[in-house]
């Protein structure tokens, strides 16, 4: 995506937060995403995972991140080769009750 601004913006710091767990949450007026991180055990969890950050967008900023995302791992991939998914990776649908944004 091109910056319309004269420069790159300023993130001196901006907190930087490593993630291994993501949960979408899309609302009628807003899209958010929950991030946060799983400590990689043998055993199964036996607490849910807590996020550490929620950002929440609306639908139009939601589709800009979507094109986004999918230009710089297209970028990524034709210099590394396809990105596959490593095993232990859930993905879950989001229920109506789970709706918090």
């Amino acid at each position: 995506m091109n910056e319309p601004f004269a420069g790159p913006p300023n993130i001196e710091g901006l907190p930087i937060v490593y993630t291994n767990w993501l949960r979408a949450i899309p609302a009628p007026f807003e899209f958010g995403l929950d991030f946060g991180y799983i400590q990689p055990t043998a055993e199964a969890p036996t607490e849910p995972p807590k996020a550490a950050v929620r950002i929440v967008m609306t639908w139009e900023y939601a589709k800009l991140l979507s094109g986004a995302l999918q230009e710089v791992i297209e970028q990524r991939e034709g210099n590394v080769g396809e990105l596959t998914m490593p095993p232990g990776i859930v993905l879950t649908e989001l229920k109506p009750d789970d709706d918090e944004a």
